[in-house]
Order: C-alpha cells, then sequence, then structure tokens
C-alpha cells in the first residue's frame, strides 16, 4: 500500500547555517528580539510587531548582506522564517550558477 502522509517539508529543506544566522539575526534586529528567540519553525504572523513595512525593512538588511534581489511578491507567500531562509539560498545559488557561466 502507497504512502499517502504529506511529506514534512519543513525539514526537507537544506539550510546553510550562515544564511539562517543571518537571517534571524535581522529579524531580531529589526524586531528588536534576542536572535535566539527567532526560530526556523517561527510562523512570521508569530513574529511579535512583524508587519509588512518591517518585513521589507528585514529584506534590505538581506539583500545588502549578500547583494542579492528577493522578488517582494514571493516574501508575502512565505510561512516561516524557514521559508525566508530558503529564499535567500535559492537566489545564492542561482546566483553562483550565473557567475560560474
Amino acid at each position: 500500500m502507497a504512502d499517502t502522509s504529506t511529506p514534512d517539508t519543513n525539514t526537507a529543506v537544506d539550510v546553510d547555517p550562515a544564511v539562517a544566522d543571518a537571517v534571524r539575526s535581522a529579524f531580531a534586529a529589526e524586531l528588536v528580539l534576542a536572535p535566539d528567540s527567532v526560530h526556523l519553525d517561527t510562523r512570521l504572523v508569530e513574529l511579535s510587531g512583524l508587519d509588512s513595512v518591517k518585513l521589507l525593512r528585514v529584506v534590505t538588511v538581506i539583500e545588502s548582506t549578500y547583494d542579492i534581489g528577493l522578488d517582494d511578491e514571493l516574501l508575502y507567500q512565505l510561512q516561516t522564517v524557514r521559508d525566508v531562509v530558503g529564499l535567500v539560498g535559492a537566489e545564492l545559488a542561482q546566483l553562483q550558477l550565473w557567475t560560474q557561466r
């Protein structure tokens, strides 16, 4: 019989620890929280004080840190800090592929 359970996508995503730390730190700095209080599986809507303006400020810091551009429309589809880390990681991987040409 086939397994019809839903895969756990939170553990399926490879997370670069340096990127995860940078993203967590950016959220913590903007929201005036301790960095260790921002967990990868924290839902964005559960981050105290986070609104769309603060999310864009966090993204600006991340973009500056890694010299990348993130699609603002995709940001509003993300649900957890891990999702943000995944988006940054995907953009960095794409940039690396492009620069290797």
